[in-house]
C-alpha cells in the first residue's frame, strides 16, 4: 500500500493500544476480511446509538439491582415483551423445527408451539390419565375440540424443546389443537313469544371455529369472558337449522367486588331471566362476514340448565336492593352457598323496599297460626272466643341475620300485619285449663290485607 492508501480513512480502525499490537503481530488470525467485518459492525452499532442517551452510572446500578432482586427500579414498558422474546429464542434454539411464541397475562405464562416441518416424537400418558386423554383425543379428531389436560398427565420425548416444555410446565395445562382455528362471531338474540318485536340482543360472541372428521366446533365468549359458548354442528345433521349451545359462566373476576358494581351483571341477569321465561333463541355463526350456520331454538327447548344461573342472579338482584337500602356494600366472594331460608328472608326485605308488600284478600294462601298459653281464669281465651268483630293481628319476627358471601349481615327489623282476621280455636273450650297450650288459627275476612312493613312504620 502507498502511504496515502495506508493513512486514508477507509483503512482506519479505532483500537486500543493492546489490541492494535496483537493485530499487527498476527496477520493470519486477524485477517483483512475479519477487520473489515469488525469495522462494519462497529459503525452500524454507532449509527443505531446516534441520538440515544449514553448509560449513566445510575443505569448500571439499576441494571445490577434488577438482576439481583428480580424487580425493576424503574418503569420498563418493554420489559415483559423482552422477557417473552428472550424465552422464545431460548426455546427455539433447543429445536429449530418449532416456532415458539410466549405471553404473560393474569399471572399465567403461555407458550404456543407450531411446527415448521414434520416432527416425530413420543407423547406418553401417565397412569391415571389414560381414559381422560383418550376421550378428549377422540373429540379433538372427530369434532376439532381442543384437547385440554393437566400438565402433569403427559410427558414428551424426541425433542429437547418438547422434553423441556413437558418437564418444566407440569403444574400448568397442556393444550393440543388441530392448528389455528378460523376467527368466527356467534350472534344471538332472544325473542318474546307473545310479542315478537320484543328482543334481547346478546353481545357478539367472539371465538374460533375448528373442524374435525364429523363436525365443526365453535368456542367463544361474550361480556369480557364472563359467558362462554360452546357449540358443535355435525356435517350430516338431520336438522340444519338447529344449533345447540353449552353455556358456561366464568365469575371468578367478580371476586371481592361490591355486588352493586359487578361488571355485566344487568346484561347477564336479564339474559337468563328471558331464557327462563321461555323466549325463543335465534342465532347465526359468521366467518369473515359470511353466515356459515344459522339456527332457531324454541323457548324452553334448550338443553342448557338455566335455573341455577338464574337463581344466582336473582339472589344478587335482591341483595343489591338491600345493599342500597342499608347504604352498605356487600362484596361478592367465591365459592359461596345460600339456603332457601336466607333467600326468603332477603325476599321479604326486597318486597318492602320495592313496595310490593301488600297481599289482598283472596291472594292470601296460608292462614296465620299461633299457640297461646291459657292464662289464669282463661282470660285471654275468653277474649278471643267472645269476640264478634274482626281484629288486626301484628306479628313481629326476630331480627334476622343472614350470611352473605361469608359476611354476617343484620337485616332491618320488619313486621307482618293482618288487617281483618277472626280467631278460630278448634279445641273443646270447656276442657281447657290454665297453663294449657291452645292452637289458634286466624281466618282472613273479606277486605283483609296481609302487609309486610319495616318496624315502626
Amino acid at each position: 500500500m502507498t502511504k496515502g492508501q495506508r493513512s486514508n480513512i477507509l483503512n482506519a480502525i479505532w483500537l486500543c493500544s493492546n489490541c492494535a499490537t496483537k493485530i499487527d503481530r498476527d496477520p493470519i488470525i486477524f485477517s483483512v476480511d475479519l477487520l473489515n467485518t469488525w469495522k462494519k459492525l462497529a459503525e452500524e452499532s454507532s449509527r443505531q446509538e446516534i441520538g440515544n442517551k449514553l448509560p449513566s452510572q445510575q443505569d448500571i446500578i439499576n441494571t445490577v439491582s434488577t438482576v439481583l432482586s428480580g424487580k425493576s427500579t424503574t418503569f420498563m414498558p418493554e420489559a415483559i415483551r423482552n422477557v417473552c422474546k428472550a424465552s422464545t429464542v431460548a426455546l427455539e434454539n433447543l429445536d429449530p423445527r418449532f416456532s415458539v411464541s410466549a405471553s404473560y397475562q393474569d399471572e399465567k405464562t403461555s407458550f404456543s408451539l407450531s411446527v415448521k416441518e414434520d416432527v416425530n416424537f413420543n407423547l406418553l400418558i401417565k397412569k391415571g390419565f389414560e381414559k381422560e386423554f383418550v376421550e378428549k383425543y377422540e373429540k379433538l379428531v372427530t369434532h376439532g375440540e381442543p384437547l385440554i389436560i393437566d400438565g402433569q398427565a403427559i410427558l414428551m420425548q424426541g425433542s429437547r424443546l418438547l422434553e423441556t416444555i413437558s418437564t418444566d410446565t407440569s403444574k400448568g395445562k397442556f393444550v393440543l389443537t388441530l392448528g389455528s382455528g378460523k376467527v368466527a362471531i356467534l350472534k344471538i338474540w332472544l325473542a318474546n313469544k307473545t310479542n315478537r318485536g320484543d328482543l334481547f340482543l346478546l353481545n357478539d360472541v367472539v371465538g374460533e371455529i375448528v373442524g374435525g372428521k364429523e363436525s365443526i366446533s365453535f368456542r367463544g365468549s361474550a361480556y369480557d369472558g364472563f359467558l362462554e359458548f360452546v357449540t358443535r354442528k355435525a356435517f350430516n345433521s338431520d336438522d340444519p337449522n338447529k344449533i345447540e349451545f353449552q353455556m358456561n359462566l366464568k365469575l371468578d373476576k367478580w371476586d371481592s367486588i361490591a355486588t352493586t358494581k359487578l361488571p355485566y351483571f344487568e346484561q347477564l341477569y336479564h339474559f337468563y331471566k328471558h331464557l327462563r321465561e321461555g323466549w325463543d333463541i335465534n342465532s347465526k355463526l359468521e366467518v369473515d362476514g359470511h353466515i356459515v350456520l344459522s339456527g332457531f331454538t324454541p323457548g324452553g327447548d334448550t338443553t342448557t340448565n338455566i335455573n341455577n344461573p338464574y337463581l344466582l342472579f336473582r339472589f344478587i338482584f335482591l341483595i343489591n336492593a338491600i345493599s342500597k337500602h342499608l347504604g352498605k356494600p356487600i362484596y361478592f366472594k367465591t365459592p359461596f352457598k345460600y339456603s332457601r331460608d336466607t333467600h326468603e328472608k332477603i325476599y321479604e326485605i326486597y318486597r318492602i323496599i320495592s313496595e310490593d308488600n301488600v297481599c289482598k284478600f283472596g291472594q292470601i294462601e296460608n292462614n296465620a297460626k299461633c299457640t297461646l298459653i291459657a292464662a289464669e281464669n282463661l282470660a285471654n281465651i275468653n277474649i278471643l272466643t267472645q269476640s264478634t268483630e274482626p281484629q288486626s293481628l301484628k306479628i313481629e319476627p326476630e331480627v334476622a341475620k343472614v350470611n352473605l358471601f361469608g359476611e354476617e349481615i343484620e337485616l332491618p327489623k320488619y313486621v307482618y300485619l293482618l288487617t281483618k282476621v277472626s280467631p278460630r280455636i278448634y279445641q273443646d273450650i270447656s276442657r281447657i285449663k290454665p297453663g294449657d297450650e291452645v292452637e289458634v288459627e286466624w281466618i282472613p275476612e273479606k277486605g283483609c290485607e296481609f302487609v309486610t312493613a319495616f318496624a315502626g312504620k
